[in-house]
């Protein structure tokens, strides 16, 4: 927090407003900085899965076997 409560309550009507809003702002800085490893390790996970159904419709392939999970099951006629 960038401005404390009590020392915001001192401060003249407009310049409380300006810290409330520098408070909020350091605060959604804040919440991007955490969301950003959140994301990253997601988007890490998802090339993992990717590349390992890659890997999986290789195989069927190379055995001459149909592809299951290219159409789901709700999809099929």
């Amino acid at each position: 927090m960038v401005f404390k409560k009590l020392t915001i309550r001192r401060m003249p009507p407009v310049t409380r407003k300006y810290a409330r809003l520098l408070n909020e702002l350091d605060s959604v800085i804040t919440r991007g900085q955490h969301l950003v490893e959140e994301v990253r390790r997601l988007e890490m996970e998802s090339k993992a899965l990717y590349n390992r159904k890659q890997g999986e419709v290789e195989k069927e392939i190379h055995a001459g076997g149909a592809i299951e999970f290219a159409v789901g099951p709700d999809m099929r006629d």
